[in-house]
C-alpha cells in the first residue's frame, strides 16, 4: 500500500524534499508505518448561491488528517520536529503539505499552518498511545 502523505516545515518545499509521514514516523511508531487519514480537500468550503442561480465557492481552505491510534513517542516527534522552535512549542507553525486533493485520489501540495494539538480536544491519552489524533492544518494555499 502506498503512503503518499508527506510534510516538511517551513512553506514552498519542494515536492522532493517533503518527508513522507509513514517513514517519518516510523522510528517512533516500533517499526510500523502508519499513515493519516483524511479526506480530500474541501477547496470551496463556503458555498452560496449568486442571484444568477449559479453557486460561488470560496472562503478558508482547511483541512486535518487523523491518526486512530499512535504511539506518544510518535506525537512527540511531530511536536519537536514541526511544532518548535528555537526549543519553544508553538501553537502553530508554517509547513508543507502532500495531501489528496480530490475524490480521484490525486494529490496536490499546499502550503498550511499546522496547529498545535490539544490534549482532551484534538487527542485522548491511553497507555502510552494519542487516540484519534486530529492534525488540524489551516489556510492552504494551493502549490503548483
Amino acid at each position: 500500500m502506498a503512503y503518499l502523505y508527506a510534510w516538511a516545515s517551513d512553506w514552498d518545499v519542494p515536492l522532493i524534499d517533503l518527508d513522507n509521514v509513514a517513514v517519518d514516523l516510523k522510528p517512533h511508531t516500533l517499526g510500523r508505518l502508519i499513515a493519516p487519514i483524511s479526506e480530500p480537500v474541501d477547496t470551496f468550503p463556503v458555498r452560496g448561491r449568486l442571484g444568477s442561480g449559479r453557486v460561488r465557492g470560496d472562503g478558508q481552505i482547511d483541512h486535518q488528517w487523523v491518526f486512530p491510534v499512535l504511539p506518544l513517542a510518535a506525537l512527540h516527534h511531530i511536536i519537536d520536529s514541526k511544532l518548535t522552535t528555537s526549543s519553544v512549542i508553538v501553537t502553530s507553525k508554517q509547513v508543507t503539505i502532500y495531501t489528496p486533493q480530490h475524490e480521484l485520489e490525486q494529490y496536490a501540495r499546499f502550503n498550511t499552518w499546522l496547529t498545535l494539538p490539544k490534549p482532551g480536544t484534538d487527542y485522548r491519552i491511553r497507555r502510552g498511545f494519542a487516540m484519534d489524533l486530529v492534525l488540524r492544518f489551516t489556510n492552504l494555499r494551493l502549490l503548483v
